[in-house]
């Protein structure tokens, strides 16, 4: 009989990467609904191409990966539950530039 760690062991190595690639695409799904939602370029320099980075407008992304454990939860969850309207008063479209500019303050 195996013991709990090493079942896990064993279970991740057989199926860790389906689980992480089965992960990754719901992620990038719910993001591009997300995206569909919120808008496809940048809210401040007009930036429209791959690296859009999701910002919480309230400068709340800590407590809400704290609160949901990881953004694909969290994204799921304000899709289903939340009107559009709403969507876009918690979250705006930035580059990675405009975002860092924001997190520091510039």
């Amino acid at each position: 009989m195996f013991s709990k760690k090493k079942w896990q062991k064993v279970y991740w190595k057989k199926k860790g990467p389906e689980l992480r690639k089965k992960n990754n695409e719901r992620r990038h799904r719910m993001k591009s609904v997300l995206f569909s939602i919120i808008g496809t370029s940048c809210v401040k320099c007009g930036y429209d191409g791959p690296a859009l980075e999701v910002d919480h407008i309230h400068d709340n992304g800590k407590m809400m990966r704290m609160y949901w454990g990881d953004h694909s939860k969290e994204y799921r969850s304000i899709i289903k539950n939340t009107p559009e309207w709403g969507i876009k008063r918690i979250y705006q479209p930035l580059c990675p530039t405009c975002n860092k500019e924001k997190v520091l303050g510039l």
